[in-house]
């Protein structure tokens, strides 16, 4: 029944699915309703890159929760892992920098930006692609990365950045 759920779901487009989350969004506590009547055509956007990705209608509050509200509560033991390792200490202060200087808030802007400071660092992407992940969403699976912060937008990304790396002075060394 879940696959056949999930299917429905597909089936619908993006503004069908607005008008169901929306709700579900302002029940569960995840967005106000001004948030929701101000902007629905971002919503409409979550939820085109979140169908693919929902079963059922009522994972809608905790599938799109992270692209409202201004702070995340981190688990301690994934923050660890993901923002712990000392390249990630080195380079996500330089890569906030980056990005908080790019004069548009794009996808292309956004991955141009962590796939070229990973390549003049010599490392692979993933090596910044998950800890970012994980630090402006509080996940270590979302829909793609690159989409997901140009819709969680500019000041909330960056927001989240900096409680991560404020989060992340207090990791032992």
């Amino acid at each position: 029944l879940t696959a056949i759920n999930a299917i429905y779901l597909r089936r619908q487009t993006p503004e069908e699915l607005a008008l169901i989350a929306a709700p579900m969004l302002l029940q569960s506590g995840v967005a106000t309703r001004e948030e929701l009547e101000r902007d629905m055509p971002r919503l409409t956007e979550i939820m085109a890159l979140l169908k693919d990705r929902l079963n059922r209608t009522t994972e809608i509050p905790e599938a799109a929760g992270y692209f409202y509200g201004a702070e995340l509560r981190y688990d301690p033991e994934e923050f660890e892992k993901q923002l712990g390792k000392e390249f990630v200490r080195e380079a996500f202060p330089e890569l906030l920098e980056r990005l908080e200087a790019l004069p548009e808030w794009t996808e292309e802007a956004i991955e141009e930006t962590v796939r070229g400071l990973a390549a003049e660092k010599e490392k692979g992407a993933r090596h910044l692609i998950h800890p970012l992940r994980f630090a402006a969403t509080g996940r270590t699976v979302s829909a793609g990365l690159f989409e997901t912060l140009a819709l969680l937008g500019r000041e909330r990304t960056l927001l989240r950045m900096e409680k991560g790396l404020e989060e992340m002075q207090r990791l032992p060394a």
